[in-house]
Order: C-alpha cells, then sequence, then structure tokens
C-alpha cells in the first residue's frame, strides 16, 4: 500500500514572523466595562480611518434636503439582526415638498417593523396628498396633526385584515375557525404565517412631516423601548455666541418612568392589578403604546398566538399572560403629536431610537444632559458628509478613540449594545 503524501511546510523566516507581529499590533482586550468578564479581543482603529470605518459599518443616507440618517449595529447578523429602521423621503405635492422622516425601533421580530416601513410613508403620503388638494387656502394644522393620528393607528387595522384575509373567506366565518383550523392553515399557508408574525411583533414610531416652506413641523411618537429615554426627538437650536443646545421635544410612553402613563394604563383597566408589572404591560412589554402587538390588543389575535409554531413568546409564557388578561386593548396605537414653527436661527432636528441614550457614554447623562451633547456633536459636524455618523460616533465614545474602537470591533458571541438608529435633519 503506498504512503500518503507528505505535505512540506518552510519553517517562517524573520521576516514572516515581523509580518505576523504587525497584523496583530492593533489587537488589545477589553472587559467591556464589566469587571471579571471577558477579556475579549477588540482592534484599535487609527484616528484618521474611525469616521470611514464607521460609515462603512452602518447603513447611512443623506438626501438633498438636508436630511442625514444611520443605522448602527456592530455585531455580526447571524448573532443579533438589526430591528430599527429609518425612512427619510421627500414628497412633491400641489403646495411644493414635503420631507417626511421616521425612526422605528422593532421588537420580537423584523416582521412588523419591515411592514411599517413599507406601509406607513405610502398612508401618511396618500393622507396628505388629499388634505393638501382639498385645503390648499385653508390648511390649519390640526387637519395635519389628527391626519397622522389616523394614519398610524389604521395601520394596525391593515396589520390585521391582511392576516383576516388569508384566515376566513369574510369577517363574520372567523369567529367559526377552530384551533385546528387556524393551525392548519399557518402551516400549509407561509404568507398567512407571515401574516400572523407580522401581528405579534410590535415596533415603535417617531416621525417627523415638514411642510414645504419649513415654517411648520409635525412630531408623532408611539411607544419606546428599555431605556431610561426611550425613542427621542430632540430639537436642536445654536445660541448667539453659537453654543448648541438640545431639549426633548416627545413623551415617553413608558410606565416605569412616566407616572401619567402609568395611570393611563390603569384608568383604562380598573382593579387589574397585573396590567402593570414591574412596568411592563402584563409584565411583558416595556412600551405601553406601539404598532403591532396586536394580541395584547385584540382577543383574536391571542387565539391566533397560542396556534402558531414561533419562536418569539413560548407556549408557557403565552399561556401566563393570556391568564392576566381582562379588558384588552392594553397597548395603545394612539400617538402624541405636536406641532411646532421653528425658531428663525440656526436649527436641527435629531430623531433616534432608544440605542443611542443606552450607551455607556452617556449612562450617567440626565435627559437634557445627554440631549445637549447630541446637539454639540451635530453642531460640531455641519461640514461633514453625514451629520447623522457625528452623533453616532459621540455615543460610541467621542475623542476616545480605544473606547470608539472597542465598541466597533470587539469580538463577542453576544449583541453587546443595542441598535441605534439617528435622522438629523436641517430645519
Amino acid at each position: 500500500m503506498p504512503y500518503p503524501p507528505t505535505i512540506s511546510i518552510p519553517a517562517a523566516t524573520s521576516s514572516d514572523h515581523a509580518q505576523a507581529l504587525r497584523e496583530v499590533s492593533n489587537f488589545a482586550t477589553t472587559d467591556m466595562g464589566r469587571p471579571g468578564a471577558g477579556p475579549w479581543t477588540y482592534r484599535n482603529i487609527s484616528p484618521t480611518r474611525i469616521m470611514g470605518e464607521l460609515t462603512d459599518m452602518s447603513d447611512t443616507q443623506t438626501t438633498n434636503h438636508g436630511v442625514n440618517a444611520v443605522s448602527f449595529q456592530p455585531c455580526s447578523p447571524s448573532i443579533h439582526q438589526n430591528q430599527d429602521r429609518y425612512i427619510a423621503e421627500s414628497w412633491d405635492l400641489a403646495d411644493g415638498t414635503w420631507l417626511f422622516n421616521s425612526v422605528l425601533d422593532g421588537h420580537l421580530n423584523n416582521s412588523t417593523v419591515d411592514f411599517v416601513q413599507r406601509v406607513l410613508p405610502r398612508n401618511i403620503r396618500h393622507a396628505l396628498q388629499s388634505v393638501v388638494s382639498s385645503s390648499l387656502n385653508s390648511l390649519h394644522p390640526s387637519q395635519i396633526s389628527q391626519m397622522l393620528r389616523n394614519c398610524i393607528a389604521s395601520t394596525d387595522d391593515i396589520l390585521a385584515e391582511d392576516l383576516y384575509q388569508r384566515l376566513a373567506p369574510d369577517a363574520a366565518s372567523l369567529s367559526y375557525l377552530t384551533d385546528s383550523d387556524i393551525r392548519r392553515i399557518l402551516q400549509a399557508d407561509p404568507s398567512a404565517f407571515s401574516a400572523a408574525a407580522r401581528c405579534l411583533g410590535g415596533t415603535t414610531v417617531v416621525l417627523s412631516l415638514t411642510d414645504p416652506l419649513r415654517r411648520n413641523l409635525w412630531i408623532a411618537n408611539l411607544g419606546g423601548m428599555p431605556s431610561s429615554f426611550e425613542t427621542h426627538e430632540v430639537l436642536c437650536s445654536r445660541s448667539r455666541t453659537g453654543a448648541w443646545t438640545g431639549r426633548h421635544i416627545n413623551e415617553h410612553h413608558n410606565a416605569g418612568i412616566n407616572a401619567a402613563e402609568a395611570q393611563r394604563v390603569h384608568l383604562a383597566h380598573p382593579g387589574e392589578i397585573q396590567a402593570l408589572q414591574d412596568g411592563r404591560i402584563l409584565g411583558f412589554l416595556e412600551p405601553t403604546r406601539a404598532l403591532g402587538d396586536l394580541w395584547l390588543k385584540n382577543p383574536f389575535m391571542l387565539r391566533v398566538l397560542s396556534n402558531m409554531n414561533q419562536d418569539w413568546i413560548s407556549p408557557s409564557s403565552a399561556m401566563e399572560y393570556k391568564a392576566r388578561m381582562r379588558t384588552p386593548p392594553y397597548v395603545s396605537n394612539v400617538a402624541d403629536v405636536h406641532h411646532l414653527q421653528p425658531p428663525n436661527s440656526a436649527c436641527l432636528l435629531i430623531l433616534a431610537s432608544d440605542g443611542l441614550s443606552s450607551t455607556e457614554a452617556y449612562e450617567d447623562c440626565s435627559l437634557n444632559t445627554a440631549a445637549t451633547r447630541w446637539a454639540r456633536a451635530a453642531g460640531a459636524g455641519l461640514s461633514s458628509p453625514n451629520v447623522a455618523v457625528c452623533v453616532l460616533r459621540d455615543a460610541l465614545g467621542g475623542e476616545d478613540i480605544q473606547q470608539v474602537s472597542r465598541n466597533m470591533t470587539v469580538e463577542m458571541d453576544e449583541r453587546w449594545m443595542d441598535d441605534i438608529t439617528i435622522i438629523v435633519q436641517h430645519l
């Protein structure tokens, strides 16, 4: 029997050793601020390459209307897929060009947030077009505010109707569906399962709408995810001395930090101690308002969830939450909408998901301090190709190159930061 072939590998030369050392010279280890944990390896990035690499790692957009956007999640998609989405659109209507921007923060799955990203701007544009056409000479800000509330809330109706049409030929037939019927349809029809997944998952919404003359600004928000500050809408202004400051202008739909929101939930469900547990809806969901999450709004959708073979909520957990439900809906789809008139001075608007405020850079910051830091970072980056990337860099560590490098490149088998999405609009 012939011997297997022999492979000869020459010994490394001194130059090979030097090259190997150069290749690892930029690497270091970190405990990621968790004493005793790790260590994990990360790569130090040259100060001259930080902004370029950060832009390459992110989903960025710059429009011709002074809008910059970025969405960032540094860990591998095999570990965690970014559940944030953003929308930056300009709409040419009868009275000129309107600007629409939105940040969406999905939870449980990507199905709902992807659906809302497609449907919500289309519906708002269509409704706005009707309002503008019928009220060209007498458009009142309250008309736009109500239109936004209606379009946001009606998205839940679209989600539900999309599933209903796949389960039964008409609304009357839905009540006759047995659990086995629901299971059979969901297993046999992938489109029905996808529609059910969109109803099960959810997303928060922050958006802005600006009129053609840039004299009127509407902002709306619905919900927020785990964070002391939730989702963000920050108005940034520059003083006569050139200093930038920022102030939050949106509501906080989180019962754990907003007493008024907690009271609203308790008044809607009198005597139900479990309506809010540990600051969460039924002890499960932190945002008190959101799109989707229809199983917390509609008893029929809870039946659908109970008959889905899915990975997002265990059957035992679903039964536990079901036992707590008495008077749905528990999650609201009614957005807070505000109308503003931007000042004549230099002004920016920042929309962001809660990942922005949950970074280590702001862990000791108050709400107002964080808002002003974002304003200063945006103001300092006005000459850069994408101002939103400048705000992102501040969140990752700013001028601390080691901290920014660590947050961008650390090699961990778990997600080490929340998704961060930022839109900066020049007003």
